[in-house]
């Protein structure tokens, strides 16, 4: 998935309906992307955010490949095990993708070790096409 009709955007996600968003950014010591409970799901809408959101974006850029975005995550996530393990009694933690491409066509694999390693770190994988 390297050519210029396809993009892929990946973050490491986590929710929570008891711990604050900057809880979560203080327990994991990066400030990432907060968004807190009960606060608007967006401007148009009177729904209210049912758990706190962290997040925290993969460095790849959008033509890099499924595999690699997961990797780059898999890699912070594996740096930051002790942390996801203490908040993973609170929390859900999930790697979020969202792929697409103009052909409608998006080809990738998921190999051993990259299942391993999620299993391992007891995170969800979260795979959205998008096709346009």
């Amino acid at each position: 998935m390297t050519r210029e009709d396809t993009w892929c955007r990946a973050s490491l996600t986590v929710f929570s309906q008891t711990l604050s968003a900057k809880e979560i950014a203080r327990i994991l010591g990066i400030e990432g992307h907060q968004l807190e409970r009960g606060t608007p799901v967006s401007s148009r809408s009177n729904q209210v955010r049912k758990s706190s959101v962290w997040g925290y974006n993969s460095i790849l850029d959008s033509s890099d490949t499924v595999e690699n975005h997961i990797d780059d995550l898999l890699r912070f996530a594996e740096g930051k095990a002790k942390e996801l393990e203490r908040l993973a009694a609170d929390c859900f933690v999930r790697i979020l993708v969202s792929f697409s491409a103009e052909s409608g066509t998006v080809k990738f694999a998921l190999d051993p070790d990259i299942l391993k390693r999620l299993g391992e770190l007891g995170i969800t994988l979260d795979l959205t096409s998008q096709f346009f």
